[in-house]
């Protein structure tokens, strides 16, 4: 292999991070597991909340206003994906100082699993390297939902 003076200038592609905030859209504030569920309620088609698992994500400032959401996955009865870093992307690009999780229990079962806690404090170490703040992991079914944050589960 010969040696060249000519160097080498490797190129990448280009991030761009912006925010723009819709002063049109006025945040739901969450000051309780009670204002969580509400909030994941109104965003969640009750329709198929028995047909298959969803996983949603709210963002929120330091007032602990909704400033971005996002459906992070749709499953299948028993379950669904849950990619931390695609919550911590978002939660970044949106500058957000707390995160909200939620996913319904098609069982109609309240009860945590052993996987939605393990996930949970997954996000919860992800959350905490950027002094964000997980603020609750809502269980949702037809006619009820549990909450970590209440449980002492957090």
């Amino acid at each position: 292999m010969e040696k060249s003076d000519s160097k080498k200038v490797w190129f990448l592609g280009e991030v761009k991070l912006g925010y723009h905030r819709n002063d049109d859209v006025e945040g739901s504030q969450i000051m309780c597991s009670t204002d969580a569920m509400r909030f994941f309620r109104q965003l969640m088609d009750i329709s198929v909340i028995e047909h298959h698992e969803e996983f949603w994500v709210g963002f929120t400032n330091r007032a602990n206003r909704v400033i971005a959401f996002l459906q992070l996955s749709k499953g299948s009865l028993t379950g669904t994906v849950v990619d931390v870093k695609q919550i911590m992307q978002v939660c970044l690009n949106a500058n957000a100082c707390g995160v909200l999780v939620m996913h319904n229990h098609p069982s109609g079962n309240l009860n945590p699993s052993e996987e939605d806690k393990k996930v949970t404090q997954k996000i919860k170490a992800a959350c905490a390297l950027f002094d964000v703040t997980l603020l609750d992991h809502i269980i949702l079914t037809k006619d009820d939902y549990t909450s970590f944050a209440d449980e002492g589960m957090l």
